[in-house]
């Protein structure tokens, strides 16, 4: 319940963040899409959800003399982002990456290759992973084809893809900037979106990747930590605070 109330709180700062910056022309402030904030209607709601907002009401989460920008997402995999990492031009104070962990962060720079291979081939104990929730979002494998990986980027003509090079990671390991080398030629992707979408639907652009051979059977092997982009609070590890006594206000 504590975590459901740190949500609250989050989603009503987010949802009042919007209103008089969309939909200026329309005859409602704010929609019930993923534009501003989902929402399927009376019918959806459940009492479980009611009464954490119900127990916050009136509760919003200032930073400064100011309304702090809340943002929120999945899984962390145990360090979350700067924002403007994932949104350029939005550099919050209040949304730092941080470490989300039980106990002493280890010595560990995730910007660099070796640290984030590190990080995301033997996992801190993280809240995150303390929430019972993670499932298979904290730490993830997926194999692909050649073929397959060249067909998803068929629009930027590289051609055959020979190597997939990180350019630039943000303090959670998050790529932002990747260099798709091919035998054609090499382009540069930017945005962590953009990236997770053109390989697939990643669940976060914290990957390492290894090109195929004898130990990967001729295919691609991305191994990559948690689910969206990694900025605000981590919705897993509000979970774990909580389960160990935390109050919302401690985990927001």
């Amino acid at each position: 319940m504590e975590a459901l109330k740190a949500q609250a709180v989050a989603a009503r700062n987010e949802l009042l963040s919007k209103i008089g910056r969309r939909h200026l022309a329309d005859p409602f402030l704010i929609c019930g899409h993923q534009h501003c904030q989902v929402y399927k209607g009376v019918k959806a709601e459940k009492a479980r959800a009611t009464r954490p907002v119900e127990e916050t009401r009136g509760r919003t989460l200032f930073h400064g003399d100011h309304l702090a920008d809340c943002r929120y997402h999945s899984n962390s995999g145990g360090h979350t982002e700067d924002s403007e990492e994932a949104w350029e031009g939005v550099e919050a104070p209040e949304l730092r990456g941080r470490w989300d962990l039980r106990g002493t962060p280890p010595a560990l720079d995730l910007t660099t290759e070796a640290g984030a291979a590190a990080f995301l081939g033997r996992p801190p104990r993280s809240w995150a992973a303390e929430s019972g929730k993670a499932g298979s979002t904290l730490r993830w494998t997926n194999r692909v084809a050649p073929d397959k990986l060249d067909a998803w980027v068929k629009d930027q003509g590289v051609g055959h893809v020979k190597a997939l090079v990180p350019l630039h990671r943000g303090r959670s390991a998050r790529i932002n900037l990747l260099e798709i080398q091919g035998t054609r030629k090499t382009v540069r992707i930017k945005g962590e979106l953009v990236i997770r979408r053109l390989l697939g639907g990643l669940k976060s652009s914290a990957f390492v990747v290894t090109p195929p051979g004898e130990d990967s059977k001729g295919e691609w092997v991305i191994t990559g930590g948690g689910f969206g982009h990694g900025v605000g609070m981590c919705q897993n590890g509000a979970m774990g605070l909580a389960k160990h006594g935390r109050s919302f206000k401690d985990i927001l």
